[in-house]
């Protein structure tokens, strides 16, 4: 799986790049996921519970206070959840083949990949909706009839 040293680097980098809201929610979500780490270890009961809650967590800021990256990234973060529970349930069926397979791993490696692809996605957006010399809606009467 990806260090989660190099995922809060990586967050922390493009929230700084793209300037985005939602990086930045993501960026303190992965400082969360540090922090947490060092106070969990690999056979706790509740392992995926805590990882699950700190994606809903970071689902749920990122859909009251993201901005253009909010759709993207919260359904990245749906996926994630998903991917925790289903480990979870894993864990509690005692399901070996799943557990011992690499798959949780691998696909949350692939999810911590495909969500900062994301951060290139509305940039170009972003900076062209606020533009001052952007005349987005022009209106004059003579333009109407012409149609």
């Amino acid at each position: 799986m990806i260090p989660i040293f190099l995922t809060v680097f990586a967050f922390c980098v493009m929230a700084y790049l793209t300037r985005s809201r939602t990086y930045s929610i993501l960026a303190f979500s992965a400082i969360c996921n540090l922090y947490i780490d060092n106070f969990t270890h690999a056979d706790d009961q509740y392992l995926m519970v805590t990882y699950a809650s700190i994606e809903f967590f970071t689902a749920f800021g990122v859909l009251l206070f993201g901005d253009i990256h909010k759709l993207y990234q919260s359904s990245v973060l749906a996926m994630m959840l998903c991917l925790h529970f289903i480990m979870e349930a894993a864990l509690v069926v005692d399901n070996v083949w799943f557990i011992e397979s690499g798959i949780y791993t691998y696909a949350m490696s692939l999810l911590i990949i495909v969500s900062l692809m994301g951060a290139g996605r509305g940039t170009k957006e972003l900076t062209t909706l606020y533009q001052p010399w952007d005349n987005r809606l022009p209106i004059h009467l003579s333009d109407l009839q012409n149609h």
